[in-house]
């Protein structure tokens, strides 16, 4: 019986959108530049394998996301998603190459957050931080600590049968 509610509760994780989850599309993916790279091509230079690439910079806060290749010896790259610092703040997302200019557009609030869960996702700018655990030596300390319990347990039930 106990495996049959393992079973189900698996199978809601599995159908459940959680499993499905999906980085977001935006618009600037599928727009082209006049040279013909579009914003899929350009986060897959600058991101190959989904994480950004060595010499490549990126900006995360909660009014920007940017990922550059900075000019020099290659063609500058970018793909911004921002929100302009202007009365009723107008968000956009942008593709830019350097001997071509940019193409941008507004976006909504829903298409602004998608578009940036797909930057940060396609990425892999999460910035996580490491939860701290136990030390060895917190390790064996309370390796110690659980050992006398167990033993003041066992000399208290010894002295109740007695």
């Amino acid at each position: 019986m106990r495996s049959i509610y393992i079973f189900i509760l698996f199978t809601v994780l599995l159908i459940s959108s959680y499993a499905y989850a999906q980085i977001p599309s935006c618009v600037c993916d599928t727009e082209e530049l006049p040279n013909g790279n579009s914003g899929d091509e350009i986060v897959d230079i600058l991101c190959p394998g989904g994480n950004l690439a060595a010499g490549n910079e990126s900006v995360v806060t909660q009014e920007e996301v940017l990922i550059i290749r900075p000019g020099g010896e290659k063609l500058e790259l970018g793909y911004e998603v921002n929100i302009e610092e202007v009365e009723g703040g107008d968000k956009f997302c942008a593709i830019f190459e350097d001997t071509v200019g940019d193409l941008g557009f507004k976006l909504s609030d829903e298409e602004y957050e998608d578009c940036r869960q797909r930057l940060i996702q396609g990425c892999n700018l999460n910035r996580t931080t490491d939860i701290p655990t136990l030390s060895e030596w917190g390790m064996i300390a309370m390796a110690g600590v659980l050992g006398m319990i167990g033993i003041f347990v066992a000399f208290r039930r010894r002295k109740a049968a007695a």
